[in-house]
């Protein structure tokens, strides 16, 4: 992953999706299992949402197909 951004500056799709699991998760149990007031849950899961939108919409993502078609013409060195 830390490749994939120094050589690319972006993330692969497959961990996009992984982050957006892990925060819905944390999101959920804090929210399920802490119980707290109406407006912390409100402020929770908002600043989730905006977690996620940065994620999916921000940070660029590196595609496997373009990464294998930049290593079949020989474009990116392996370190």
């Amino acid at each position: 992953m830390i490749r994939d951004w120094e050589a690319h500056r972006g993330i692969r799709w497959r961990v996009k999706l992984f982050a957006v699991g892990m925060v819905v998760t944390v999101i959920s149990c804090t929210v399920i299992f802490r119980n707290p007031p109406d407006w912390a849950k409100v402020c929770i899961i908002t600043l989730g949402l905006i977690g996620i939108a940065t994620i999916l919409f921000v940070v660029p993502t590196v595609w496997d197909t373009l990464l294998k078609q930049k290593l079949a013409d020989g474009e990116v060195v392996a370190k």
